[in-house]
């Protein structure tokens, strides 16, 4: 750029300030830009784990209703909890595969906005999917502990 601007006709002193505040302009966008990159790896990591809780948590405190046997009278009429409560209109493997779906997304999209290799794709869906089961583990423990029958 400094040999067209020479080339031209331009003053030195006014081609190394345009060329210096370009520059600047460029190593700012790409700060921005790192900083983007870093925050939608953030919120990814944390929508996998905030949905992987909150999809557990439901799940344990349906199974522990649907266990419970409360022999409830009223009128002199037995009274179910479990007629209320039916689980198994929840298809857990079909959720569980909606789950590493969105996980897989989520992965694709760290690599896309990233724009590293490939294999930083299957890196995040591993570290996902880890993230993922721990937390489910965690959550049954948690729930199993916490709201005991």
């Amino acid at each position: 750029m400094y040999l067209v601007g020479r080339e031209m006709g331009g003053s030195p002193k006014l081609l190394g300030e345009l060329i210096a505040e370009n520059m600047n302009e460029v190593l700012k966008l790409r700060q921005q830009r790192q900083q983007a990159t870093v925050t939608l790896v953030g919120l990814l990591y944390g929508i996998t784990a905030a949905s992987t809780f909150a999809f557990f948590i439901g799940l344990q405190v349906v199974n522990l209703l649907s266990q419970m046997s409360l022999d409830l009278t009223t009128n002199s009429v037995n009274f179910d909890i479990g007629a209320f409560i039916n689980t198994e209109v929840y298809n857990i493997p079909l959720i569980e595969f909606l789950l590493v779906v969105v996980i897989m997304f989520s992965a694709l999209m760290i690599r896309t906005v990233d724009g590293g290799h490939k294999m930083n794709t299957y890196m995040h869906f591993v570290l996902l999917t880890w993230i993922g089961a721990v937390i489910a583990i965690g959550t049954k423990i948690l729930v199993a502990t916490v709201i005991s029958i």
